[in-house]
């Protein structure tokens, strides 16, 4: 019976070291955690590397995820994104035609304002060059709607930073900030982070007039998918208004795109004499599954083609 006893007494010590390993090792684990979650951030740099690598595996799964997530998205636009392949293309070639009539009279105005800068650019065999690439959306932050994305296209197809993003051919999107060999980041254009953007407001029942005719006004991100801006009284501005880009920091590429429309305007409680102007895209990132980037045919790797 005592060797029984003793028999017993060892099974359950061995059984209670077996089941505290765990224990410790949970402990050592968390005690790991709490050290890193303290550590500076230039420390953690090569976190960034594995990131990455995992990022390229999963990235066909959130391309996917992405994609049914674009396609279960009640849909806004009926005339670009039904309709056959014919209509969609005939309406995007209409609105084209109409953005680069519009950039033409922008650059008149340029070239008076700036007219030795400007004679130096190729303005032809430039927009020659640019060619519409389509990205697709593969990565977002999903504390955020108006955040930096990843898309599926790098270096090794032609993308470099500044490229333009836009949907439906005129409907400007966002800027691509950084780029890998196949992977690239672009920021919305209502991103925080975005610089105050200079546009012409066109009035909607003049959607012919030029461009240069149009009220300037600086369009500064609210963070919530809108810009603001501030005009004077003297102005007309009614809601419903075409909102088209007018600033020499973005590509000619990008000129006279369509930045959104206007949706409110107040009078300016602190000035009397301005408006207060909000604006509001006709597509934002979160509801597409991909952009087309305007690229330089040029650059070595580019592709052409594209897509919407």
């Amino acid at each position: 019976m005592a060797n029984v006893s003793v028999r017993r007494d060892k099974r359950s010590i061995g059984m209670s070291s077996i089941t505290s390993r765990p224990r410790h090792l949970f402990a050592a684990a968390l005690a790991l955690i709490f050290v890193v979650a303290f550590m500076p951030a230039g420390w953690l740099g090569w976190t960034g590397d594995v990131a990455r690598v995992f990022g390229i595996v999963l990235n066909p799964f959130q391309q996917f995820g992405n994609s049914m997530a674009a396609f279960l998205q009640p849909e806004r636009d009926i005339a670009i994104r039904r309709g056959s392949t014919g209509e969609r293309q005939l309406l995007q070639d209409l609105q084209n035609f109409e953005r680069l009539w519009q950039e033409a009279r922008l650059h008149i105005e340029q070239l008076e304002e700036q007219l030795e800068e400007l004679q130096r650019i190729p303005l032809t065999d430039e927009r020659r060059a640019v060619v519409p690439l389509t990205a697709q959306i593969t990565g977002r932050n999903p504390r955020g709607q108006e955040t930096v994305v990843r898309l599926n296209r790098g270096s090794r197809s032609g993308v470099e930073r500044d490229n333009v993003a836009v949907f439906g051919g005129v409907h400007l999107i966002g800027r691509v900030i950084n780029t890998g060999t196949v992977q690239s980041e672009m920021r919305p254009i209502t991103h925080p982070d975005t610089p105050p953007i200079t546009v012409r407001i066109l009035p909607i029942d003049q959607p012919q007039k030029p461009i240069d005719e149009g009220v300037r006004a600086l369009l500064e991100p609210r963070g919530d998918g809108t810009f603001r801006c501030e005009i004077e009284r003297l102005h007309t501005v009614n809601e419903g208004d075409l909102v088209r880009l007018a600033a020499n920091d973005w590509p000619s590429a990008a000129q006279a795109m369509v930045v959104g429309t206007v949706t409110s305007v107040r009078q300016s409680d602190r000035n009397p004499l301005k408006k207060i102007v909000i604006v509001t895209p006709r597509f934002r990132t979160f509801e597409l599954s991909f952009v087309n980037l305007l690229v330089d045919r040029r650059t070595r790797g580019g592709e052409e083609g594209g897509r919407g």
